[in-house]
């Protein structure tokens, strides 16, 4: 029976819930909130594109007193994009905008569009789902199907943000990949660049850009969440919340109820981490 990838722990595709309370869980590492519904809603029907949110001047925090404005821009296809149903959105190094769309994927400066697609970019499809930037610059570029809320991954390109052209994953890979593109259940950029493959009922895999795929470290029913900088992973392992180094060690678990499912985790520079 063919493997498919479900709305489900560890995917972030098209999640919406409905706004009700947070749980906060006391552990010795680190605060850990529980957020068993929220407001957050990630819609593809329109993009949003929010400036001067942060001070001109850098700084990481917002000021105290509150004085800072937020202005707010709708980008559309009247203004240049190649299709309204948005699925991702990155912001590269070099402070480029790329968003995926059901038409190619759009990098936007600010002023000028590209619209990279299968004729122009050799995109695997034009149907792009999710976005990366690994180490060495390259942009990952998922390609999904979906049917009835499953997702089924299809294909993985990376594009050369310089020459503007893709090529699958399976062709930059030295050896044969060591799993089938249909049983991703998602993939994730590392704090060091390197690219995470949570793959369903195996052993995840990590791309390291020059070197190529090796398993990760942790068991094959490790979901794969995320991970502080410079600090451990982060993800599920049955019913509870589980941190690992990246030698496999466990340095924290936390129980999950039963009624309770976990989505997605969010660490902050405090060591507090959210759960949706």
């Amino acid at each position: 029976m063919e493997k498919q990838h479900r709305r489900q722990p560890g995917s972030d595709a098209h999640l919406e819930f409905q706004a009700q309370d947070i749980v906060s869980w006391q552990a010795t590492y680190p605060r850990f909130f529980l957020m068993r519904r929220s407001s957050l809603i990630l819609s593809s029907a329109f993009l949003f594109v929010m400036l001067g949110f942060l001070p001109a001047t850098g700084q990481e925090t917002l000021p105290s007193n509150g004085s800072y404005q937020i202005n707010t821009r709708t980008l559309t296809t009247q203004d240049g994009l190649s299709h309204n149903r948005v699925h991702a959105i990155l912001q590269s190094r070099d402070g480029m905008i790329w968003i995926g769309t059901e038409f190619g994927v759009n990098r936007y400066d600010g002023h000028n569009w590209n619209w990279l697609t299968r004729k122009s970019a050799q995109l695997s499809s034009n149907v792009c789902t999710r976005l990366l930037e690994d180490r060495a610059g390259m942009i990952w570029i998922a390609h999904t199907d979906e049917n009835q809320n499953v997702y089924t991954f299809r294909s993985l390109d990376l594009l050369d943000p310089i020459t503007l052209t893709a090529r699958p994953l399976s062709e930059i890979s030295e050896t044969p990949l060591p799993f089938r593109l249909r049983d991703i259940r998602d993939i994730h950029q590392l704090p060091d660049g390197r690219i995470y493959l949570s793959l369903i009922d195996q052993v995840d895999q990590i791309y390291t850009p020059g070197s190529g795929l090796e398993p990760a470290p942790f068991p094959s029913e490790f979901i794969f969440l995320t991970s502080f900088p410079e600090g451990p992973a982060w993800g599920l392992l049955g019913q509870q919340v589980i941190c690992l180094d990246w030698s496999g060690k466990t340095r924290f678990t936390l129980a999950i109820e039963p009624d309770q499912t976990i989505f997605q985790l969010f660490p902050d520079k405090a060591g507090n981490v959210l759960a949706l």
